[in-house]
């Protein structure tokens, strides 16, 4: 677990250039990702920025932002629906949302295979998991994870974390480059510092 940034901290990155490139980045990457209706989950949502976007963009979206923090929802928008909640213990019935994602919020929690059991139990069956992780295998992972112990350090253990909490197939692509600080297109994982990974809970044991 490393130390989480405070809200006032990701209000001036997101005020900045390259904060507003990657914010729209992101967004664009949930886009593609998330249902364009049915209910969705943000977990460790912060300050919100992603959620009012999609907000805008997807007004059919049922979405539900969840951050532990006072600080954190008290700089969100006051018209987004915020819960109070903790990823490791979510106080949502089992099998309640479409979709659950989050964005490099899983290593700030100090049990996140914990966290991400809960986000595949409020899944229905068929619904997806989508994360925005760092990316261990590029530079700028490195450098954020290095001294973290597994899974953090190494792809493969974040992968078979999330097969074992949704059951289902872990899939991985690259995403955003940000080497030196300015946003490229990624050309593999060795370069991306975000990663995207998606994976659906089954319909069935069988």
């Amino acid at each position: 677990m490393i130390q989480r940034p405070r809200a006032d901290e990701h209000e001036d990155f997101y005020r900045t250039s390259l904060g507003k490139e990657v914010l729209a980045a992101e967004v664009e990457l949930l886009l593609d990702l998330l249902p364009e209706e049915g209910r969705v989950l943000s977990i460790g949502c912060g300050i919100g920025v992603h959620e009012a976007a999609l907000r805008e963009r997807r007004p059919a979206m049922e979405l539900t932002c969840s951050d532990l923090q006072d600080e954190m929802r008290r700089s969100a928008p006051s018209d987004l629906n915020l819960v109070q909640a903790d990823m490791t213990v979510l106080p949502f019935p089992d099998g309640t949302y479409d979709a659950v994602y989050e964005i490099t919020a899983l290593v700030f929690v100090h049990d996140p295979e914990k966290a991400l059991s809960e986000m595949a139990r409020v899944l229905r069956p068929g619904g997806s998991l989508v994360l925005l992780s760092l990316n261990p295998l590029s530079k700028w992972g490195r450098d954020r994870l290095g001294q973290l112990p597994a899974p953090w350090g190494e792809l493969e253990g974040l992968v078979a974390m999330v097969e074992a909490a949704t059951g289902g197939v872990v899939h991985v692509d690259h995403a955003l480059n940000l080497e030196d600080d300015v946003l490229r297109e990624s050309t593999g994982l060795e370069d991306a510092a975000l990663i995207v990974l998606v994976s659906q809970r089954p319909t069935s044991k069988s």
